[in-house]
């Protein structure tokens, strides 16, 4: 006897169940998957926050002090001629593998000379604050690759700053950028006797946006340079992760200048410290809790609950 095979196929009801059920399974694990690659994202940021933290231990070592914040100030009397600008993390290029970068700088600036756009003027300084440098980079920052400073001049972006210490716009004019109670401002050096409050308890960089999506041209960072509370350089005086328009703010009104150190991670931002430790400090640390860690030798005695 033969037998009759009965040919069956999936109903349109049983389809759509079907795809219903793959639509709510994959709702289901896109957040785990999502939230996995933030942990990993995370996890890079925090490995590039550390490799630079430690190439201003060896610029120390061999220098007996760390870099400035910014190598000039403005090109006044008080600093000499010249004026390019340059920030620590340009100082610390050769403790980075970036030595090659760092020789192809032009650094001679004609004498008498306080105008900046002299030193850009040069083609090989062009092509050098344009170099993306990815240890200076987080891979959850939505910021553009370049962005353009005051002048106009495009440069590559980062996502750390150095910490001024805890004095910020309101803080006596400009007296904040020229000598502040952290490590890093303009022109000044420290070697480690200078940081009483001790290496590990020192906040050295922390994670800033290379451009604040609503505010791009006012909280930009750029690597090459050093500009308060803004390119390379940030300070306490303002929550941790506020908008750049709130609190204490810098220059003219609405320009979203602020000085905060801010991240794209959710909850807070990570810091490294003197000794190269790195930590993930909770948006809602408590302020004075924060401002101590900003500062080189204030000798604060606090809490992270404070």
């Amino acid at each position: 006897m033969s037998r009759r095979r009965r040919l069956t196929a999936f109903t349109l009801i049983e389809l759509l169940v079907v795809i219903t059920i793959i639509a709510i399974l994959v709702s289901l694990l896109l957040p785990a998957v999502q939230n996995a690659r933030e942990a990993a994202r995370r996890l890079e940021c925090r490995s590039n926050l550390k490799n630079v933290a430690m190439a201003f231990v060896a610029y120390e070592n061999v220098k007996g002090h760390f870099p400035p914040g910014r190598l000039d100030c403005d090109g006044s009397s008080a600093c000499g001629p010249g004026n390019n600008n340059l920030s620590a993390l340009a100082l610390i290029l050769p403790h980075i593998e970036q030595e090659s970068l760092f020789d192809s700088m032009d650094d001679g600036i004609p004498v008498g000379s306080g105008d900046p756009a002299v030193w850009y003027a040069i083609p090989a300084n062009q092509a050098f604050v344009k170099t993306p440098i990815k240890v200076y980079l987080c891979p959850s920052d939505p910021s553009p690759v370049y962005n353009t400073d005051d002048g106009g001049r495009e440069m590559a972006t980062a996502s750390f700053a150095m910490c001024m210490g805890s004095l910020g716009p309101s803080d006596s004019a400009n007296g904040h950028k020229y000598d502040n109670n952290g490590m890093f401002f303009y022109r000044k050096t420290f070697a480690r006797a200078n940081i009483r409050d001790g290496l590990s308890n020192t906040i050295f960089l922390g994670e800033a946006l290379g451009a604040h999506p609503q505010f791009p041209s006012g909280s930009r960072n750029m690597w090459a340079v050093g500009l308060r509370l803004q390119e390379g350089l940030r300070s306490a005086a303002n929550p941790l992760n506020s908008r750049p328009d709130f609190g204490q703010t810098w220059g003219a009104a609405n320009t979203g200048r602020n000085g905060a150190f801010i991240s794209a991670h959710g909850g807070g931002a990570s810091f490294a410290f003197g000794d190269g430790h790195v930590v993930f400090l909770d948006e809602n640390i408590g302020f004075f809790a924060y401002k101590a860690m900003a500062t080189r030798a204030g000798g604060e005695v606090y809490s992270l609950t404070e």
